[in-house]
């Protein structure tokens, strides 16, 4: 039999076995699929460069003990990748772009409605979900605000209705017994103690002050998400020495099973992992019941 056909199998057994050995010690992966996680189906294919992989070069001032020159340095593909990120850091930008489209998008419908224009959002747009999540914020707050310090009244043998009130020197004490409050971010409805308030929001920001705390919950939250979906992957280009293996696979345990893509790098001479990429592309329960929309 020939050696390479071995070789590949062995690397396709190594393979499976160390993404169900990544996916156990998943908790997401185990509260959805359950135990017992076996490997059912794949399909890779292997790529082989054409060549080595690209360098770079960058120039820079060299600094020594003695002397100071310019100098030439090459580097891999990944270190330049990161490089460039750093210099330019385009999902940031993105991000906060997104922050102040949603701010600004609030604003523009305010606007329409007072002067009587028709608001009225199209189902499935993107202006009608951000009012759909506006909506679930501002029912989640008026749900805290009514779930908020009750005032308890007293049933004990000495409480009466007609008690009367308190004298001067209980006044003086229960003043003296409240503690002020700590500064928040402006005003007293923006106290970090409030347990109305959202956990974190972006705070100072532009269109603030025409702006409700739901609608900056909303930015923000579209904030943080634009920011962790712009996050840049390792670069596909394998090392020096390393082909590429890439496909998909389906795994299964006791309650569902989920399809992966798979991305790996492996070295040809010592038959190890460089790199190894699963993303889930999608899951199903082995029983499903109808869901009223």
């Amino acid at each position: 039999m020939d050696s390479r056909l071995i070789y590949i199998g062995f690397t396709l057994a190594q393979l499976s076995e160390k993404i169900i050995d990544g996916l156990k010690h998943s908790p997401m992966i185990a509260h959805k699929l359950g135990p017992n996680l076996v490997m059912k189906h794949y399909w890779y294919e292997t790529y082989f460069p054409y060549g080595p992989p690209q360098e770079y070069a960058r120039k820079g001032l060299a600094i020594g003990s003695n002397f100071v020159a310019l100098a030439e340095e090459t580097i891999q593909y990944e270190q330049y990748h990161r490089w460039i990120q750093t210099l330019l850091p385009v999902g940031t930008l993105k991000s906060i772009y997104s922050f102040y489209d949603v701010l600004v998008g609030y604003q523009i419908r305010k606007l329409k409605a007072a002067l009587g224009m028709d608001v009225t959002l199209e189902p499935g747009t993107k202006a009608y979900k951000l009012d759909r999540l506006l909506q679930l914020v501002q029912a989640h707050q008026e749900a805290k605000k009514s779930d908020g310090p009750k005032i308890r009244k007293s049933h004990g043998p000495m409480s009466s209705v007609s008690d009367p009130l308190p004298s001067s020197d209980t006044q003086s004490d229960t003043h003296q017994s409240v503690a002020p409050q700590r500064s928040g971010r402006g005003n007293s409805s923006d106290s970090l103690d409030d347990p109305t308030q959202p956990k974190w929001y972006m705070p100072n920001a532009l269109f603030s002050s025409a702006s409700t705390v739901a609608e900056r919950t909303v930015a923000t939250m579209v904030f943080a998400t634009t920011i962790a979906g712009n996050k840049t992957t390792t670069p596909t280009e394998p090392p020096r020495g390393h082909f590429t293996m890439h496909g998909v696979c389906q795994v299964g345990a006791l309650r569902g099973a989920m399809m992966l893509d798979v991305l790996a790098f492996v070295d040809a001479k010592t038959h190890q992992f460089h790199t190894l990429q699963v993303t889930p592309r999608g899951s199903k329960p082995w029983k499903q019941t109808p869901r009223g929309r």
